[in-house]
Order: C-alpha cells, then sequence, then structure tokens
C-alpha cells in the first residue's frame, strides 16, 4: 500500500521522536567511542614502549574488567609470530579509569587462553591462564604472582 508523502514524513516524524535521540546523547556516545579508541592506542603505545616489546603489528584485544572499579579494562594479546610459543602468546594488561586514561600494569604472561576470575584480591581480579598447562594468578598489590594449586 502507498502512502501519499505527507502520511509518509508524519509517521517518521512521529518515530523520530519516540526514539528521544538528542544532540547530547550523540555528543556522549561519540565521546564513549572517542575515548575506547583512544584508550586502545594509549594502552598499545604502553607497551610498544616497553624494552621487551619492539613493535605490535598483530594483536587480538579483550575489554573485560581486570581490577574493582568494574570499568571494562584491555587485555592485549599480542600475536605477533616472535611473541607466541609453545605455551601460547604474550598478554598485557591495561588498566581503564573512568576519565579513559590508562594505567600499563606489569604482566607480559604467554598463554593460549585467558580468563579473568570473579574472584578479587587486593583490588583486581585473579587470572587463570591457559597453556600447556593452567595458572591461577593473584595480584599482590604490586604485581600478578603464580599460586600453587
Amino acid at each position: 500500500m502507498k502512502y501519499p508523502l505527507p502520511m509518509f514524513f508524519v509517521a517518521l516524524v512521529g518515530i523520530l521522536s519516540m526514539t528521544a535521540v538528542t544532540s547530547d546523547t550523540i555528543r556522549n556516545t561519540a565521546s564513549v567511542i572517542f575515548s575506547e579508541d583512544t584508550s586502545l592506542k594509549r594502552c598499545l603505545q604502553e607497551i610498544e614502549g616497553n624494552a621487551q616489546n619492539k613493535s605490535i603489528d598483530t594483536y587480538k584485544i579483550q575489554r573485560i574488567a581486570v581490577n574493582a572499579d568494574e570499568r571494562k579494562d584491555i587485555i592485549v594479546q599480542n600475536t605477533d609470530t616472535d611473541a607466541c610459543g609453545s605455551v601460547g602468546c604474550i598478554y598485557e594488561i591495561c588498566l581503564v579509569n573512568f576519565e579513559g586514561e590508562i594505567t600499563r600494569i606489569p604482566f607480559g604472561f604467554a598463554a593460549q587462553t585467558i580468563t579473568v576470575s570473579q574472584t578479587i584480591n587486593n583490588g583486581m581480579h585473579d587470572i587463570i591462564l591457559n597453556g600447556n598447562g593452567t595458572t591461577l594468578l593473584q595480584w599482590d598489590g604490586e604485581i600478578y604472582r603464580p599460586q600453587l594449586q
């Protein structure tokens, strides 16, 4: 069924008014997207600036809360061939605060997969590494340390 052109515009205006999209909503959404991209870029720069890492050409990222503030942090798996071995590839972690600023924490463990546990020690979630075996890491206030199981 074809509607006359004026009826189409009335319907379109009605639909748009129900979505309540404002310029502030668009600006805030763009700010979040820009902040996320900027945080990732800064995280990669911090990792590459580390003496052990020259450049990261291929990587995978996970955004998941690592510290207790429950803001999504950045876990980077460096998938360059020189960063991977029989145990897996090297992972790095950058914490993201509420302003979008990042702090790279000492990590650098290799694994095939990484899991952030629900258990928290000293303000950080425990981390489980899977490679040739399974390793539980707990934050001691300064670094993640392997725990005997």
